[in-house]
């Protein structure tokens, strides 16, 4: 008799599938390419959506729910996790890029270990048809309409002139300078062509600074908007950039960052 087909896997049963390692997982993870979840029971959150009023952005709580079975993450919440093998969740990855999913006041932080990442099965299945992998066994009807379906997008809107930006639930506020900077790198990631170099960047701006960390050293969370490759070129966080070029930096980045 057959066993019943499983809703979701851990990463050691995905990286043996693939022929893959886990830090292959968190590359593809971190590039935006992989989405992870993890497994809620019983967990409150608030949920709401982000408004514009008479002073910029702000969150509209819609009210608190709660949560069982798998739920997806923002990717780069779980850097500590792929870095250390822990970390702690705050919020869930939302459904637009207008909302979010937060940790209801009084909730602690979800304590997250590598063991409890998950791929559901319909991401599973939508990886492999978006990257070409020969499913392995046979894909059930429930799943094959999420096998069609286009990897989701991160979420990312921006107002008043990128001096308020979204990305993935997280808003981020940014002095004239620095709006510039995201400016000009999404108008470059709607090229096809994502990548800008600092100095040309910091130049367009007219910045009084030769380092993009020294513009953006006020915002800790900045590298979460915005991604370098080590070299001296920038891009925002987004899934429109060149996948293998990432792939391989990233892996590079991990590899490093575990070695120390």
């Amino acid at each position: 008799m057959a066993l019943p087909p499983k809703s979701y896997f851990h990463l050691d049963e995905i990286a043996r599938r693939w022929d893959a390692s886990i830090p292959d997982l968190a590359c593809y993870t971190l590039d935006g390419l992989l989405q992870i979840s993890i497994m809620t029971v019983g967990l409150r959150v608030e949920t709401g959506v982000f408004e514009t009023g008479e002073h910029g952005l702000f969150r509209l709580p819609e009210g608190e729910t709660v949560l069982y079975g798998p739920q997806p993450v923002v990717s780069s919440d779980l850097w500590p996790v792929f870095r250390t093998g822990a970390g702690r969740i705050t919020r869930l990855k939302p459904s637009a890029p207008d909302r979010y999913v937060d940790l209801a006041e009084g909730v602690e932080p979800t304590l997250v270990t590598l063991p409890d990442l998950l791929v559901t099965r319909s991401e599973r299945d939508r990886f492999e048809a978006a990257h070409g992998l020969g499913t392995r066994e046979p894909v059930d009807a429930s799943a094959s309409s999420e096998v069609s379906k286009p990897p989701a997008e991160p979420g990312f809107i921006h107002r008043n002139g990128y001096s308020e930006v979204v990305l993935n639930g997280e808003l981020f506020r940014l002095g004239p300078l620095q709006a510039s900077i995201v400016r000009q790198l999404h108008e470059a990631a709607l090229t096809g062509n994502p990548w800008r170099h600092g100095k040309e960047l910091l130049g367009s701006s007219n910045a009084q600074t030769l380092r993009m960390v020294d513009l953006f050293k006020a915002k800790p969370n900045w590298r979460t908007l915005i991604v370098s490759d080590g070299r001296g070129y920038y891009r925002l966080n987004l899934p429109d950039r060149p996948a293998a070029r990432l792939s391989h930096r990233a892996y590079r980045r991990w590899r490093l960052a575990s070695a120390g």
